[in-house]
């Protein structure tokens, strides 16, 4: 699984870890992982993403190891070694022309759908139920040991994108390596209380407002939302913060489908897409240009809302016929 990412970074006298637009849990949690490792092995390394993450991720980033293209910009060399993290080179928004134009190669490290042509060399496994998983598996055949605060890093991303333990990819592998990282020092509970119990009241006024958007289609099986730029600002929380709101509608046992249509504070548009496993969201995704994974996926939008929304569930709609 290492070999070419050794020969990769021994090639490289600097690298740079990046990942997708508004990072998430398992984004910058296998930036931080897999940065804690190449320092282990002496090499030099940044992590510069194009947008900040949740507030909520900022008890492992107290060392301040993940920096924004949008704040004060770190000294970049003038060549350096690209790994992109949990997402295609071509979807890691405005730090992209800059780090991909002078970048010497590109590695890539990600477990979704995303098909990859030869152009960029990698570790690329869509049966894994994480990044920080695939993270975790590079340390372990380089015998290295996280310690509490890459642990800490680590089980938080997988937490994240396995939903505590409860998606499809989550496997007895992932189970594993969950308990390893507990051995390593990790208690769930506080991790529990920082992503799940640390949500600002301006994110409970984003859900109320974000709620009241609700639309149930095709015999309520598919339910869609809208959060505007104008609900933002209503709230006072960051477009970050309503990346869980897709998943309330999943609790109603007729909902099969939720889709989220989103709007960030500059007015970009996006479209998210969950499922509970029988409705592929990334072939629906990949035909608007997105990616993801089969039961979450998403892409973004270049016409208005209600028109796009009527193009999606046109889609799904074949599904239920």
């Amino acid at each position: 699984m290492v070999k070419d990412f050794i020969e990769y970074i021994n090639r490289a006298e600097y690298l740079v870890l990046t990942s997708h637009e508004s990072p998430d849990g398992d984004a910058i949690c296998s930036e931080l992982g897999l940065y804690k490792l190449l320092v282990s092995l002496n090499k030099k390394v940044i992590i510069l993403n194009s947008d900040e993450a949740e507030e909520k991720y900022d008890f492992l980033n107290t060392r301040k190891y993940i920096n924004q293209i949008n704040t004060k910009n770190p000294q970049l060399p003038e060549r350096f070694s690209l790994i992109v993290m949990d997402t295609h080179p071509y979807n890691i928004g405005k730090a992209g022309e800059l780090l991909r134009s002078n970048a010497d190669e590109v590695f890539v490290i990600d477990h979704h759908e995303d098909s990859y042509s030869d152009e960029f060399i990698g570790i690329h496994d869509s049966t894994a139920s994480s990044t920080c998983q695939l993270v975790f598996q590079m340390m372990e055949e380089l015998n290295f040991k996280p310690d509490v605060e890459t642990s800490n890093a680590l089980f938080s991303g997988i937490v994240y994108d396995t939903g505590s333990f409860q998606y499809k990819k989550t496997t007895s592998e992932t189970f594993r390596i969950g308990g390893n990282l507990v051995e390593n020092g990790v208690d769930p509970f506080t991790i529990h209380n920082h992503l799940d119990q640390s949500n600002s009241k301006a994110f409970l006024v984003l859900q109320m407002e974000v709620m009241k958007t609700l639309e149930f289609h095709l015999n309520d099986s598919v339910t869609s939302m809208t959060m505007s730029k104008e609900l933002l600002k209503k709230s006072g929380a960051k477009y970050e913060e309503g990346q869980p709101l897709i998943n309330l509608p999943l609790i109603c046992k007729d909902v099969e489908i939720s889709i989220l249509f989103k709007e960030n504070e500059s007015g970009v548009k996006r479209c998210s897409v969950r499922s509970k496993g029988n409705f592929d969201c990334f072939e629906l995704a990949n035909k608007y240009n997105g990616g993801g994974h089969k039961t979450a996926a998403g892409f973004k939008i270049s016409g208005s809302f209600e028109e796009t929304k009527q193009q999606v569930l046109e889609e799904i709609s074949h599904f239920f016929s």
